[in-house]
C-alpha cells in the first residue's frame, strides 16, 4: 500500500482522468500539507491512553510482577525506592502545549531481595502469564551474566518494564514513552 502525498496523489488523479481509466489502484491519498509535526503528535497522543490510566496500570502491573516474583521464586521485603513520577517527554510530544500537555509516566521502581543466580531462570518464568496478559512481547536482554540480569521488555501501548537482578536486588521499573496528561485540551497548533 502506498501513501501518496498531495502533490503526487493529483498527478496521479489527473493522469488516470485523462486516459478515461475508472480503476481502483489501492491507493490511500493523505494531504500531508495540513498536518504540522505538533499535530501528528497531539494525533498519536491522542490514540494512547492518558498519563493517569497508564500510571494506575503500570502499578497494576508492577504490584503483579512483585507477587509472582514474591510467590514464585521467594524474592521478599519489597521496598519503593523511587516513587511513581511524572517527567517530560521527549521529542515533539514534548513540545505540546508548552511542553506542559504530556508526560512519560515513570511507574517507581521497587526493589525486593537479591535472587540467586540458580533461581533467574524460574523468575522469568515466573512473570511470563503476567507479561503474557499485559501484551508485553519484544524483550531487549541487556547483560546476561553470570551473577546479573538486565532486561527491557516493551509492550505495544509504548510501557517498558525493566528488571535487573543482581546480587544486592532484585528491581522492577515500569516507564512509558508518552502519554497526554488528564484534562488536557488541544492547544493552539
Amino acid at each position: 500500500m502506498r501513501v501518496l502525498t498531495h502533490r503526487s496523489a493529483q498527478v496521479v488523479l489527473a493522469f488516470v482522468a485523462a486516459a478515461g481509466v475508472s480503476v481502483c489502484f489501492g491507493l490511500i491519498v493523505q494531504d500531508l500539507r495540513t498536518v504540522s509535526p505538533d499535530e501528528a503528535a497531539w494525533q498519536q497522543l491522542g490514540r494512547q491512553p492518558r498519563a493517569d490510566d497508564v500510571e494506575r496500570r503500570q502499578a497494576r502491573i508492577s504490584a503483579a510482577i512483585r507477587a509472582a516474583l514474591s510467590d514464585q521464586v521467594q524474592v521478599r521485603n519489597w521496598t519503593l525506592l523511587v516513587p511513581p513520577t511524572l517527567a517530560r517527554c521527549a521529542g515533539e510530544a514534548g513540545r505540546i502545549g508548552g511542553g506542559a500537555a504530556a508526560r512519560s509516566v515513570i511507574g517507581g521502581t521497587w526493589s525486593g531481595e537479591a535472587l540467586p543466580q540458580e533461581r533467574w531462570p524460574a523468575a522469568y518464568r515466573a512473570i511470563q502469564p503476567v507479561l503474557g496478559a499485559e501484551g508485553f512481547t519484544s524483550v531487549d536482554v541487556r547483560l546476561d551474566g553470570p551473577a546479573e540480569h538486565r532486561i527491557s521488555i516493551d509492550d505495544s501501548a509504548g510501557t517498558t518494564l525493566l528488571l535487573d537482578l543482581d546480587a544486592r536486588s532484585t528491581d522492577v521499573s515500569l516507564v512509558s514513552r508518552c502519554n497526554l496528561v488528564p484534562n488536557v485540551q488541544k492547544p493552539v497548533m
